[in-house]
């Protein structure tokens, strides 16, 4: 049987009793029921959603944010609760770096610890030493004067950083002060030193010195061995008046 509906917005169509319909077909999901495959209409219910699991969770650094992790349905893999962000955490510093992740602390400050307005004489056999309180991994290089110096004319060596200016090249820096700077990735520990010139020896007064000693000493033998030699004769006279 035909018939023929009028709907409020006045448009007609028409549908045919065809009996009872069975749908069949389709699948239903955690939202959705079936879709009839010959009718195209949904029916049953839909299944809802079965048990959830926790994805794209992430621990917080201290570089990078952390994520508490999303809820999903393991199902249909609907996110079905959205996780928070978990802040940054601190820096762990140590000698102007953070141990985790290797940024640099902005209130570390690099200072010679140790040598620092160091005087050294020309003629010396050892070189002049420094000591700054960063890291020696993160050491670069030296500048003497605000000019890089080469490798070759220093030494460097862990415990914090000690550098030794070797006497070669100290020798080579004129007499007065000069500065000095240990470069490091964590900042740059300056201070000064001193060259002196080499020690002087005067040599008119330091031999006649000598000869003087060695002349008194030859004088006291002299009279010693006069009074031995008096005391012989003497002795040697009595015994010959005696005979």
């Amino acid at each position: 049987m035909v018939k023929t509906v009028l709907n409020l917005e006045r448009t007609v169509y028409s549908y045919v009793y065809i009996g009872e319909h069975i749908h069949t077909g389709g699948t239903a999901d955690c939202e959705n029921p079936a879709v009839c495959k010959d009718c195209g209409r949904p029916y049953g219910n839909a299944l809802g959603h079965g048990e959830t699991e926790l994805k794209n969770a992430k621990e917080a650094t201290c570089a990078e944010e952390g994520y508490t992790g999303d809820k999903v349905c393991t199902v249909c893999g609907e996110i079905l609760e959205k996780g928070e962000v978990i802040p940054k955490l601190a820096h762990d510093y140590a000698d102007g770096k953070c141990t985790a992740c290797g940024a640099i602390d902005p209130d570390f400050k690099p200072v010679i610890t140790s040598g620092a307005n160091g005087e050294w004489q020309k003629g010396t056999e050892d070189g002049l030493s420094f000591t700054s309180n960063a890291a020696f991994a993160d050491f670069l290089k030296v500048q003497v004067d605000g000019k890089d110096i080469d490798t070759s004319n220093y030494t460097v060596k862990e415990c914090s950083t000690i550098v030794t200016l070797k006497a070669s090249y100290l020798e080579t820096l004129t007499v007065g002060k000069h500065t000095l700077a240990v470069v490091s990735e964590t900042g740059t520990a300056t201070t000064e030193f001193t060259i002196k010139a080499a020690a002087s020896f005067d040599d008119t007064e330091s031999p006649k010195t000598g000869d003087d000693s060695n002349m008194m000493l030859w004088i006291a033998l002299i009279f010693v061995s006069g009074g031995v030699l008096s005391g012989t004769l003497i002795f040697t006279k009595k015994r010959f008046v005696k005979r």
